[in-house]
């Protein structure tokens, strides 16, 4: 009888441990799913503010990595490491941010999260890329292509289609930057990637900027800002803006180019882009030149190149270099104008950027022309002539074709013509009265 009370009661202190047990069990789950869910939502937070407000997008990520490292979650962990390497990128940072990527890619690993090593994959190259380390970033980004094409993720391939089109923009292949622009474009609209569109509708336009379809480039640019302007992605804005006011240079529209670099100016620093700054600057000292200013042209080249070098990007450096040995020759002093072109043309030469190899050898040649050495000037001229030939002119049927269909356009339907220029003044109308109403908004709060 005493045996079979005390068989019942530790069968009644088993259930009750057990019951413990499984309550403790899922209070533990349903704490472990809390953090992580916390985790999550502030890394998601960190990439919606990343393109409008840097600094709240830090404290979210860094927010995410001791929350994630306190209860060991790793994947939430890698996540904001990645974050956080991504803002260190924009502020001109990048050996901060490639040690923080390759700490996310060890834990990604780890892991084995496809979607984490492809993104911090993507972003190494990315980084190279800036660097105009070209081959280093090429093979990074063919590791994204394994990993897009083994799980069929179109989002993935339009990523790495748009950033192969920088390298090919970059290096002068024209032709191939476009297709892969347009390929990007294509995925995007498929999936409705309002973002998406917006940055290859960018890139579509610095494309035929450079083939001189500078009123084409302008549609593109405009239907980029406007759609950036709609999700307030100040990045994408800011890029658009600045791609707007180089155009207008070449258009010879001094005045609006002005406001248009400015704005880029403002934005770019408030976002503490350093090589969207970078760029900008460049444009502004081109805009002096054409305004025959050009002692201030050379105090913003300086400017910039002192920029270029901390950032460690080598084919702005090579750009610059070349600007300020232009600004150098119109002052007349020859050799050292051509000290900067040979400078530039050596750096040119070791990332493989065409199009400034071509500019370097032209101007050396011009350099040569005005003392009369007519040998070295034709060596120079030839020289430029074979890089012209046998790689920019690749683009060149591309350019030509573009030309014949625009003259085709203007001829069978001069209607479409004047749509298009109604279009781009609206677009020009609607930038302005933005500018009005923002500048008015300020003096209000500042009254």
């Amino acid at each position: 009888m005493i045996n079979k009370y005390l068989l019942n009661i530790f069968s009644l202190l088993r259930n009750f441990f057990l019951f413990l047990g499984l309550f403790f069990s899922l209070q533990t789950n349903a704490q472990s799913n809390a953090i992580k869910d916390n985790v999550n939502q502030l890394n998601e937070q960190s990439v919606k503010t990343r393109n409008n407000n840097r600094d709240q997008s830090l404290i979210y990520a860094q927010e995410a990595f001791k929350l994630a490292e306190k209860y060991d979650y790793q994947q939430g962990k890698a996540f904001a490491l990645r974050n956080i390497g991504i803002i260190h990128f924009f502020f001109g940072e990048s050996d901060i941010a490639e040690k923080l990527y390759l700490q996310s890619l060890s834990i990604y690993n780890n892991i084995k999260d496809d979607e984490g090593i492809f993104s911090c994959y993507n972003n190494l190259a990315s980084l190279f890329r800036e660097k105009s380390e070209y081959d280093t970033a090429i093979s990074l980004y063919t590791k994204c292509i394994d990993i897009a094409l083994k799980n069929n993720n179109e989002e993935q391939i339009s990523t790495i289609e748009n950033n192969i089109g920088i390298i090919h923009y970059y290096r002068g292949f024209f032709k191939k930057a476009l297709d892969c622009f347009e390929t990007s474009l294509k995925i995007d609209k498929q999936r409705n990637d309002i973002e998406g569109i917006a940055y290859a509708f960018n890139n579509i336009g610095s494309v035929y900027e450079m083939l001189e379809q500078t009123q084409k480039a302008l549609y593109y640019h405009f239907q980029s800002y406007i759609i950036s302007k709609g999700i307030n992605d100040l990045q994408n804005q800011g890029k658009s803006l600045n791609n707007i006011g180089k155009i207008l240079i070449k258009r010879q529209d001094f005045d609006f180019a002005e406001i248009f670099l400015n704005r880029a100016l403002a934005i770019r620093d408030e976002l503490g882009d350093k090589t969207g700054l970078l760029i900008t600057l460049i444009n502004v000292g081109e805009l002096y030149h054409n305004l025959k200013n050009y002692n201030k042209e050379n105090e913003v080249y300086h400017e910039a190149l002192k920029l270029a070098e901390e950032l460690e990007d080598n084919r702005n450096i090579a750009i610059l270099l070349n600007c300020i040995g232009t600004n150098v020759l119109k002052e007349g002093e020859i050799e050292k104008a051509r000290e900067y072109y040979f400078q530039s043309l050596n750096i040119a030469k070791e990332i493989e950027s065409y199009p400034e190899i071509a500019k370097n050898y032209q101007d050396i040649s011009y350099s040569y022309a005005i003392e009369n050495k007519k040998t070295d000037s034709k060596l120079y001229f030839l020289l430029y002539k074979s890089i012209y030939d046998s790689v920019l002119m690749i683009d060149s049927t591309l350019l030509e074709s573009n030309v014949k269909a625009n003259k085709k356009n203007q001829n069978t339907s001069s209607y479409s013509t004047i749509y298009r220029n109604i279009t781009l003044f609206s677009f020009s109308i609607f930038i302005i009265i933005t500018f009005f109403l923002t500048n008015k908004r300020k003096r209000k709060r500042s009254n």
